[in-house]
C-alpha cells in the first residue's frame, strides 16, 4: 500500500499568501472555520512559533495532508495525534501501523502514506552552485550531470531522490549525501555506498531502495522512496487535494 498526496497552499487561503499573518489565522473567517479544526495540537503549536507567512501556510498544508491521509485510509475524522521517533520521523499515535512522511517547498506540500517505511521529498528547481554539487554528489552522479542539457533540473531530480532516501531510512540530514548514489540509467533506484547503518527498528541494513519521481508541478521534482519496488508500480500519479474536495469532506 502506497499513496501520494499533494496540495498547493495558495488554494487553501482566502487571501494572498503575502498578506496572511498568524493574527489573521485566529479570526472567525471561512479559512479558520474550515481548516483549523483539522490540525493536531502539535501542528498548532508549531504554527504559533512560525513568523513568516509562507512557513505558516506550509505548516497548515502539512496538517491538512495529515488529516486527509487518515480520513482516506483510516476513516478518521478527528485531528491526528502525532509524535516523532528517535530519529525525528513522524508517526500517528493512534495509527502507528500507518507510516507517513511529509515534505514542502515553495507553495507546495506533499505526503506519502504506506504500511511500510516511506520517504518523500519535493525540491524546487534553482540554479545549483558547483560547491553544492561537489558537496552532495558522487563522482558517478557528477559525471552523469555533465551530460545533461538542463543541469539545474537534473540536479533537482538527484537532490529529491537523495532526500527521499535519507528520510526513508529515518537518518535524515545526519547522512552524508555523497554516500548515497542515485542510478538514473534505466532503473531508477538509490543505494547507500556505506551500508553500515541499520534500520531504526533493528531490521536489515538500509543499503538499497527504489524511487518514483514526478517532474511536477512545473519547476519542481517530487520523489518517493520505499524498499519494495512492487509498491511503486501502483503509484502512477500524485493526487492533488483541492480546497473544494476538502470542504466536501469537512462540511
Amino acid at each position: 500500500m502506497l499513496y501520494v498526496y499533494g496540495l498547493d497552499v495558495r488554494d487553501f487561503s482566502d487571501r494572498k499568501t503575502e498578506e496572511h499573518s498568524l493574527e489573521e489565522f485566529g479570526r472567525e473567517d471561512k479559512y479558520t472555520k474550515t481548516y483549523a479544526s483539522l490540525l493536531s495540537w502539535q501542528r498548532m503549536e508549531q504554527l504559533q512559533r512560525l513568523k513568516q507567512s509562507k512557513d505558516q501556510m506550509r505548516c497548515i498544508g502539512a496538517g491538512i495532508l495529515e488529516w486527509y491521509g487518515l480520513n482516506c485510509l483510516c476513516q478518521s475524522q478527528v485531528p491526528p495525534e502525532t509524535a516523532v521517533g528517535e530519529n525525528g520521523k513522524p508517526y500517528f499515535l493512534e495509527f502507528p501501523v500507518l507510516q507517513y512522511n511529509l515534505s514542502h517547498a515553495g507553495d507546495y506540500v506533499v505526503a506519502a502514506f504506506s504500511d511500510e517505511p516511506v520517504g518523500i521529498d519535493i525540491a524546487e528547481r534553482r540554479v545549483c552552485k558547483d560547491s553544492l554539487i561537489r558537496r552532495c554528489l558522487t563522482e558517478t552522479e557528477m559525471d552523469w550531470l555533465k551530460h545533461q542539457e538542463q543541469r539545474d533540473e537534473a540536479f533537482c531530480r538527484l537532490w529529491a531522490g537523495k532526500e527521499s532516501f535519507v528520510k526513508w531510512t529515518g537518518h535524515g540530514l545526519r547522512k552524508n549525501l555523497r554516500q548515497v548514489e542515485i542510478t538514473l540509467d534505466g532503473a531508477f533506484f538509490v543505494r547507500d555506498l556505506n551500508p553500515g547503518e541499520m534500520a531504526s527498528d533493528g531490521g536489515k541494513p538500509l543499503d538499497r531502495a527504489y524511487l518514483r519521481e514526478w517532474r511536477e508541478p512545473r519547476g519542481y521534482s517530487v520523489c518517493v522512496c520505499c524498499g519494495d519496488a512492487k509498491q511503486l508500480e501502483n503509484v502512477r500519479e500524485i493526487h492533488w487535494v483541492t480546497a473544494r474536495e476538502l470542504e466536501s469532506l469537512v462540511i
